[in-house]
């Protein structure tokens, strides 16, 4: 489980905060043209998808491989920023993705998909409803108020 301590402030480094600068600006630009090519006006997306990669995941793929996490041995709030975003990239052809060169960033993304924080943060509520917050790692979906 992801330890709160520290998590806000190991993401606090230069470094970090021009990861989360470069997902939230050219990353993002590259997604979403990749994964929507016809809002944008392209028949195909993977002109963007190899800018992506190369802008983005494999400078993010030797980053994780050195330490495992953007925080180093322990996650941080950069990678919690990014995880989504890596996420929704892979999504858009994942056999395509798990057969590129990115070891380190392949397994950090199916980490952070197998944890139990992303379990019980994608519990499926009914919408417009008040619910508790599950409990870390005990998804419930059918609590009701």
């Amino acid at each position: 489980m992801v330890s709160l301590v520290g998590i806000c402030s190991r993401a606090q480094t230069p470094e970090n905060l021009e990861w989360v600068a470069r997902n939230d600006g050219v990353f993002k630009h590259h997604l979403d043209r990749y994964k929507y090519p016809l809002r944008y006006g392209e028949d195909e997306g993977y002109e963007h998808r190899d800018k992506a990669v190369f802008k983005m995941l494999v400078p993010l793929e030797s980053a994780i491989a050195q330490h495992g996490y953007m925080g180093g041995i322990d996650p941080c709030a950069t990678d919690l920023a990014i995880f989504p975003f890596v996420r929704q990239f892979a999504a858009v052809d994942p056999a395509w993705f798990a057969h590129q060169p990115l070891p380190a960033l392949q397994a950090w993304l199916a980490g952070w998909m197998a944890s139990p924080l992303f379990a019980t943060c994608m519990v499926k509520l009914p919408s417009q409803s008040i619910r508790p917050f599950p409990t870390l790692g005990k998804p419930r979906a059918d609590t009701t108020r």
